[in-house]
């Protein structure tokens, strides 16, 4: 894992890759199972540990990691809303026809963005996907929950399928 984390150049990155796996792993161990003795595999852009009936997803965002596991393929996404960022461009990618029109018609533009956008990264992480498809091909709606780092930045979450209770997903704040 630390030699994955040092591909990433950004320090932030590695501290997120290494967080993200301690995460995995303490999520599997409060059921049980000691994923050290499992190789963590890639599949499509998509991690898998192929001896284990069960599905996990990570995802990180500035100073938030989370980690979600299921029965059943899931996706998970967080992202930073970043209130500075110019969505002029990246909304004509990711967002469909009818929801760029409501985005153009929306005040609160980057609220709107960042919620379509995780709903759309975690189906597409449940795919095994990524970012592979056009975001603006498909329209989807999904349970976004907002959260807070220690530092007050926004976040929203998402998964996919929904769950409604954000208690079923670990998370740190990595305070980075």
């Amino acid at each position: 894992r630390i030699e994955k984390a040092n591909k990433y150049k950004d320090k932030v990155k590695k501290i997120q890759s290494l967080i993200s796996y301690l995460l995995l792993r303490y999520v599997f161990k409060k059921i049980e199972i000691d994923i050290n003795s499992y190789e963590i595999t890639n599949l499509n852009g998509k991690p898998v540990i192929k001896e284990l009936d069960y599905h996990f997803n990570i995802t990180h965002s500035k100073n938030i990691v989370a980690v979600i596991i299921s029965n059943e393929s899931i996706g998970i996404d967080c992202e930073y809303i970043d209130l500075n960022k110019d969505l002029a461009k990246v909304s004509k990618y990711a967002l469909s026809k009818e929801e760029y029109l409501e985005f153009l018609d929306t005040l609160d533009k980057h609220k709107y963005f960042y919620k379509k956008w995780v709903i759309k990264e975690a189906y597409f992480k449940m795919l095994g996907i990524g970012l592979s498809k056009k975001f603006k091909d498909i329209t989807l709606d999904s349970h976004v929950f907002e959260i807070n780092d220690s530092l007050n930045n926004s976040y929203y979450l998402s998964t996919y399928p929904a769950i409604i209770d954000i208690e079923e997903i670990n998370f740190i704040d990595i305070n980075c």
